[in-house]
């Protein structure tokens, strides 16, 4: 995700409040901000970054960089 995209749904919402909304809800509110296919390969990220930290071990998927991911 470019910084201008992020920065643009972190105004309305901390990362937290992102992470923990449904892939749907978080296209619904920022898809028209940033684009849909850009929500749908950030939501892919999440979901693959979730699975890989319950396979790690890991407490949060704020442990990686979302960003650059995207």
């Amino acid at each position: 995700m470019n910084p201008f995209a992020a920065r643009i749904m972190l105004y309305q919402r901390t990362l937290q409040d992102i992470l923990d909304l449904s892939p749907e809800a978080r296209l619904e509110e920022f898809g028209e901000l940033v684009g849909k296919d850009r929500v749908a390969k950030l939501n892919a990220v999440i979901e693959k970054r979730m699975q890989e930290s319950v396979l790690a071990g890991t407490e949060s998927v704020l442990d990686y960089d979302l960003c650059a991911s995207v």
